[in-house]
């Protein structure tokens, strides 16, 4: 598993090949509430492309995270791009099209298929946010 992370400005792009374990997910989980902790909103780019099924502890870490600390960024997150192939892409929109009440994320959210147009839109976002005072 090959986890990579970085912050251009105020976005951060985290890249993960393989399957999601524990560690991944605390691993972005931790850069995340660094984040949240400067008090700046922020805007995330996921490259997913090349992510495989989460491990059990992987699933078990999601929960944790998302239960801990999802709701807290709704305010602090601008924007929130998923960078799915085109194939999976076209999966999950067909799933979300057949599914009723599913949750909304407490952020802004687009799938992509494209990395810099996911960057771009994570960065508008976050333009638009800050020029907006919101």
């Amino acid at each position: 598993m090959a986890t990579t992370m970085s912050v251009e400005g105020d976005v951060v792009r985290v890249a993960v090949q393989g399957r999601l374990d524990g560690e991944d997910v605390d691993t972005l989980a931790q850069a995340l509430r660094e984040r949240l902790d400067t008090g700046r909103d922020f805007g995330v780019v996921f490259d997913r492309r090349e992510l495989g099924a989460p491990t059990k502890a992987g699933r078990e870490a999601l929960e944790r995270w998302g239960s801990a600390d999802l709701e807290a960024m709704g305010k602090p997150c601008a924007g929130w791009a998923d960078v799915y192939d085109e194939r999976r892409a076209a999966s999950l929109t067909r799933a979300a099209e057949n599914r009723e009440g599913h949750e909304k994320p407490v952020y802004p959210y687009r799938m992509f298929t494209d990395i810099a147009e996911a960057h771009a839109w994570a960065s508008e976002q976050l333009a638009a946010r800050r020029s907006t005072g919101s």
